[in-house]
């Protein structure tokens, strides 16, 4: 019965929409994950509403304060603010929207991903495959990177002058990415979904 955990069970310590697993999560903790960390999700620019990076576009469109300053491109089907639309439909330089079965589309970095939830796990938590436009996904790779070059081993003739120097570009790092951390992605389970 371990695996059939509930939303409200205080034992789930896992981010329903990453997967993120940390023992230390609590409601609180979880709220704070998907409010400034999970790659996942992403903060609308108008309302400041967290919504799925997948349905940013549908958010914009009609659940958004703003959704009336916003039109569907019939091409790319992305929200495009109505002061840029008819330049935007015009130059015909976005990139086509292709069909779900065969693909989703990020509103993030434009371009067509794998289709289903598949896609967008792929497409927006840090890989080799990371959405070069989620900063979320990026702050987590940095803070992975962080934390190797930290636990590697370095020679004591070596120790003075790899330490400065790593620890000055570490800094500048840390001082731009202070974030809770998060654990280790794991798959996310389907049993449920829950919003905010």
């Amino acid at each position: 019965m371990d695996g059939d955990l509930s939303p409200s069970d205080p034992e789930d310590k896992t981010c329903i929409f990453c997967g993120a697993f940390d023992k230390t999560f609590t409601d609180s903790g979880l709220d704070l994950h998907y409010w400034k960390t999970c790659p996942m999700l992403t903060r609308c620019h108008h309302c400041r509403q967290v919504v799925e990076v997948a349905s940013l576009t549908q958010h914009l469109l009609g659940e958004c304060v703003s959704s009336s300053e916003y039109r569907r491109c019939e091409r790319c089907s992305e929200a495009i603010p109505k002061k840029n639309f008819h330049s935007h439909a015009l130059a015909k330089s976005c990139i086509p929207a292709k069909p779900e079965p065969i693909a989703n589309h990020c509103p993030l970095c434009h371009e067509n991903i794998a289709p289903w939830d598949d896609g967008w796990r792929e497409h927006l938590m840090p890989g080799p495959n990371t959405c070069l436009n989620n900063p979320r996904a990026w702050q987590q790779a940095t803070k992975k990177t962080l934390s190797s070059e930290r636990s590697s081993s370095v020679s004591p003739a070596t120790a003075g002058s790899n330490a400065s120097a790593a620890g000055s570009s570490a800094a500048g790092v840390l001082a731009k990415t202070r974030i809770p951390g998060t654990g280790t992605p794991g798959t996310p389970r389907k049993t449920f979904t829950r919003r905010r």
